[in-house]
């Protein structure tokens, strides 16, 4: 299973099990003929493999047993350094349990054997992000809008890693595609109205503002944006009186 980056992750299921087929294979006790003597079977168990690891690993990790998902992801990907899924998964177990630096080569690994995959490609921006490397996230969210332009998630995580590296203004244009996509969601709207202020746009901060108390008035951070918009005004009206 791969895991995503926002939300509940969503994994891949492998459809046959190696180990459920090697223990299909072994060999089975048989009757003893009559007067023969007694034989004790003994069972044959299949060895446990770096896919059987990986799921279990990914098991764990959905129930949230990071500690265990952390081990079984470690030998899956020590018998198999190939294995992109658990590189990747293996990533997101070590974010999980706060330990970023450990799983960024985890996640650079997965990127370079599959460089043209959204999930890592967003998953190595996030945890660059996390690191403190926005410079690094910027580069690593383009790469995952190359791949999924149109994902709204990847667009605002850009957006806000531009602001973050300096680059306010090269955030607008993503934040303002990031409403168009999402004409319903007013979460948009405030960070939309704060970036356009930092752009000199007074005007449409307030248009920003106001359609995200019209869409969402008793939204929790309601009362910061009446107090931004009421700002705007003030000095609307002023800068009209003076002219």
């Amino acid at each position: 299973m791969v895991l995503a980056a926002i939300g509940v992750p969503a994994m891949h299921r492998a459809t046959a099990t190696p180990a459920a087929a090697a223990r299909a294979a072994a060999p089975r006790a048989s009757v003893p003929a009559p007067g023969a003597p007694s034989v004790v079977a003994q069972t044959v168990m299949a060895p446990v493999t770096a896919a059987d690891q990986a799921r279990s690993g990914s098991a764990a990790f959905e129930r949230g047993d990071f500690g265990t998902a952390l081990e079984a992801l470690q030998k899956a990907v020590e018998e198999n350094p190939e294995d992109t899924v658990s590189l990747n998964n293996l990533g997101q177990t070590l974010v999980r349990l706060g330990r970023t630096a450990e799983a960024l080569p985890r996640f650079e690994a997965a990127v370079a054997q599959s460089p043209d995959n959204w999930s890592y490609q967003f998953n190595l921006a996030r945890a660059r992000g996390l690191a403190g490397n926005w410079a690094g996230a910027v580069q690593a969210y383009q790469q995952a809008n190359r791949l999924f332009p149109d994902d709204h998630a990847t667009l605002f995580n850009l957006s806000l890693a531009l602001q973050k590296a300096g680059r306010q203004l090269d955030a607008l244009p993503l934040l303002e595609r990031v409403a168009t996509l999402t004409p319903d969601d007013a979460t948009i709207l405030p960070t939309l109205g704060a970036t356009y202020e930092q752009a000199g746009r007074p005007s449409d901060a307030v248009s920003a503002y106001n359609k995200f108390l019209s869409m969402t008035p008793d939204a929790p951070d309601a009362s910061a944006v009446k107090v931004r918009l009421t700002r705007l005004q003030g000095a609307s009206a002023s800068a009209a009186e003076a002219q």
